[in-house]
């Protein structure tokens, strides 16, 4: 379905469980967006995603019904609720005894600016965060501050490179470090996927439209209601 914040908690976990332990020995790692509510949810989210043998997950900063990462219309939450959101993850890692990585990441970018996504990052591994990943990078040069900002603290820096979308791409000979899911990049063949398949294309194929068309008309005939027009 479309990135709207439909997939619930524990529609995530059985998936993560699944592919978890396909192969125990490849580890993985987990989207578990908002946490799903509250710090206590953010704490039972994580608690079963070390049951799940989930390697590590990414924890963000927007609001529960959140959104894509490269969409329009993203909202965050403040700074303060996006900390008790990575402190509780802290906090279950350390009383289970896990390994567990824990990757602090921002949408604030599109929200707030550059600085403050930094800023939200920084202090969210000041909380214990391992990792960071700042969502939906424009330019070159926002990349490169950004690793900057971490380099040489032995916190990794994650860059989602995802195709058709308006975040900056890395060419074959930026990038230091070619994972497998970057092959095909390395080997010159990233035209092979056309550049206006982007999420936004994709999420219309899985009914975002009509998802987003079922809200305007609920909103309408609230606001009808309370007009005394219904």
């Amino acid at each position: 379905m479309a990135d709207l914040g439909l997939t619930t908690q524990t529609e995530m976990v059985d998936t993560a469980s699944m592919i978890a332990n396909v192969d125990p020995k490849t580890p993985l790692i987990a989207d578990a967006d908002t946490g799903y509510g509250t710090a206590a949810n953010v704490a039972r989210t994580v608690e079963r995603y070390i049951a799940a043998g989930v390697a590590g997950f990414h924890l963000e900063d927007q609001v529960v019904t959140k959104k894509c990462g490269h969409l329009k219309g993203k909202e965050c939450v403040s700074l303060g609720e996006y900390l008790t959101r990575i402190k509780a993850a802290v906090e279950v890692r350390k009383r289970r005894g896990s390994d567990i990585v824990i990757i602090a990441r921002t949408d604030s970018l599109a929200t707030h600016g550059f600085d403050e996504a930094l800023r939200r990052l920084k202090a969210a591994v000041k909380c214990g965060a391992d990792a960071v990943f700042l969502e939906a990078i424009t330019t070159k040069e926002q990349l490169s501050t950004y690793c900057d900002a971490f380099r040489g603290t032995g916190v990794a820096t994650l860059h989602n490179l995802v195709q058709g979308s308006f975040g900056f791409k890395l060419t074959p000979k930026e990038a230091e470090h070619i994972t497998k899911a970057l092959r095909a990049l390395k080997e010159g063949k990233e035209e092979e996927y056309p550049e206006e398949v982007g999420p936004s294309l994709i999420f219309q194929v899985c009914g975002m439209n009509e998802i987003q068309e079922f809200d305007r008309e609920v909103s309408d005939w609230v606001q009808a209601s309370e007009s005394g027009d219904a």
